[in-house]
């Protein structure tokens, strides 16, 4: 067993340990990450411009990291720059950024079809460790025609209002719960035998 692990070794087929949630907080926890392609909306036909806008922090360079840009359903990615990969329908690169630094990417994508049942296009780029993502930042755009992905469904809760009833359903439940208890705690006295 242990030749055919050493051989394994020596051939390069034991995979490289995965970096720990830790080590991936650290990497990513002073970088800033952005993504915008300058408009509200986009329909098929329609070729969109995505700037990936990375910043860092921390008071010491990222180390290597990867960036992912993912484009909507329904979208190919056509250019990339800054050396960067398009292949299997996404575009990546690999960066390092020193402390304090900042760094612009661009990569565009031409809208062939508009996937069904979807109101928004959304374009998502990512800072990854291995392939993984770590931190993501998203572009959503409006489908013309389609219901609106900002609006609030009419005569529903709202955010703000939506916390409300369950502030006064806990608060319910808290009162009930200390009644019973304070009722249980009163018939336990009532019960105890008194001492002679």
């Amino acid at each position: 067993m242990r030749s055919i692990l050493l051989a394994a070794v020596l051939v390069g087929v034991v995979p490289a340990p995965t970096p720990s949630p830790e080590a991936v907080h650290a990497g990513t926890s002073a970088m800033v990450i952005a993504v915008s392609d300058g408009v509200t909306s986009a329909t098929a036909g329609d070729e969109l411009t995505y700037t990936i806008s990375l910043r860092n922090d921390g008071a010491d360079g990222s180390g290597p990291l990867g960036v992912r840009f993912q484009p909507p359903s329904g979208a190919e990615v056509t250019t990339v720059d800054h050396d960067g990969l398009r292949e299997d329908g996404v575009a990546t690169w690999s960066v390092d950024l020193p402390a304090g630094g900042t760094l612009t990417l661009t990569v565009g994508a031409k809208v062939a079809t508009l996937p069904e049942g979807v109101n928004g296009l959304a374009g998502i780029a990512c800072i990854t460790h291995d392939g993984v993502p770590a931190l993501c930042a998203t572009d959503m755009n409006q489908i013309p025609g389609q219901p609106d992905i900002h609006a609030v469904v009419e005569g529903g809760p709202t955010t703000t209002h939506r916390s409300v009833p369950w502030l006064a359903i806990a608060g319910i439940l808290l009162g009930a719960v200390a009644l019973s208890v304070g009722g249980f705690v009163l018939i336990r006295r009532r019960r105890a035998p008194r001492s002679p």
